[in-house]
């Protein structure tokens, strides 16, 4: 592996940390943001904005969620542990 290769990497790491960083700071994010930050596809996201099964805002044609919302839904459905059961 080349040095140029190797910092290439390196920074594409950084980039990464930097960006997923950023999402947690931000109260607004985009479509692509919001895949990022809950690691659900953008095709999903879409499939489910379009489905109104996700609370989103769409101001013109661009769509923007509530990082809380967000937060809110990938919490909505607890699985329970098998102590919580018995």
């Amino acid at each position: 592996m080349t040095n140029n290769h190797k910092i290439n990497k390196q920074l594409n790491k950084i980039e990464q940390f930097i960006e997923e960083h950023t999402l947690v700071k931000k109260r607004i994010l985009s479509l692509k943001e919001a895949a990022s930050y809950t690691g659900i596809s953008k095709s999903t996201l879409y499939k489910m904005v379009s489905d109104r099964r996700i609370k989103h805002y769409k101001p013109a044609k661009n769509i923007f969620f509530k990082r809380e919302d967000l937060d809110s839904y990938m919490l909505s459905i607890e699985v329970p542990v098998l102590g919580d059961l018995m």
